[in-house]
């Protein structure tokens, strides 16, 4: 994964170099548009200039509620893709995720509302920066490859367990909550939040075990487990079939968990918290995640 490090305040562009683009490669960018906006742009160009050839340009405009999706060849725009659906407004939070395919650009909005594959006009290896500009500024841009799954800002409905990426430069100081439902009486399941995915290091474990009504509490350093914590107030809030509510804050100094709006429990921090990735893990169905 390849976290892109610039931010543009005050909705100065943002221009970040990429690595090589190749099939299966993503790049998501998430925006947060200004109250008055009328457009916003996503470029990946072939040059860091004003003059470059651009492979793909995403025009999101809402006076005419359209995502343009469009190409720059020799200072020549070419016939732009209008169709699809139109999820954002001005104010909100617009997650936008660029797939490479073989033929062409996939690209969806907002985590769930896909648009067509806009072909390819120029070869996408032909890429090296990415430039985001207009009425908006950058909360988050990441690239990485199939198998690692970018959460947007707002909500993800519908997700499978797996390997998401914190769309924070740092998650402390902000919160995850997630929706699901335990799927096996005796199951167990598992939020990880780690600095890189499959990596000997998780700042917190919180580790729901049905077979044994409780919730394990833990961290990992270099393989090493330190001792688990298990104490609640209040009964064991899970049950195979019934939804849960868990709500997760990175506070300075701990994990601050609550549980369907009324189990609380705080985890005294081990680790300085550089998290980058949560990894869901176990038997267990998700409905929505949000980050914030």
């Amino acid at each position: 994964m390849e976290r892109l490090p610039q931010r543009n305040p005050h909705g100065h562009p943002f221009m970040a170099t990429l690595d090589p683009l190749d099939v299966g490669k993503w790049i998501y960018v998430c925006v947060k548009a200004h109250q008055n906006a009328d457009k916003f742009t996503i470029d990946l160009m072939c040059a860091p200039d004003s003059a470059a050839d651009i492979a793909l340009h995403v025009a999101v405009r809402f006076g005419d509620q359209q995502v343009i999706r469009k190409h720059l060849k020799k200072g020549k725009w070419h016939q732009p893709d209008t169709d699809g659906p139109f999820p954002f407004r001005p104010g909100g939070i617009c997650g936008i995720l660029i797939t490479v395919r073989e033929k062409g650009y996939d690209i969806q909005l907002n985590g769930a509302a896909d648009l067509s594959t806009f072909e390819h006009c120029l070869p996408y290896d032909s890429v090296t920066n990415l430039c985001v500009g207009f009425d908006c500024d950058v909360i988050h841009a990441v690239s990485g490859t199939e198998g690692m799954k970018p959460v947007p800002h707002h909500a993800l409905d519908k997700l499978s367990p797996g390997k998401f990426i914190i769309p924070f430069d740092y998650f402390s100081g902000h919160s995850v909550e997630i929706i699901g439902t335990p799927t096996k009486a005796d199951g167990r399941f598992c939020f990880d939040f780690m600095r890189e995915a499959g990596a000997q290091r998780v700042f917190f474990r919180m580790n729901p075990r049905l077979d044994e009504g409780v919730v394990a509490r833990n961290s990992e350093l270099d393989g090493e487990w330190g001792a688990e914590e298990k104490s609640l107030v209040g009964s064991f809030p899970f049950a195979k079939g019934v939804e849960f509510r868990v709500r997760i804050t990175a506070e300075a100094q701990r994990y601050h968990v609550e549980i369907n709006d009324s189990l609380k429990i705080d985890f005294k921090k081990r680790l300085y918290d550089a998290s980058h990735w949560l990894i869901i893990s176990g038997d267990v169905e998700l409905r929505k995640m949000t980050f914030y």
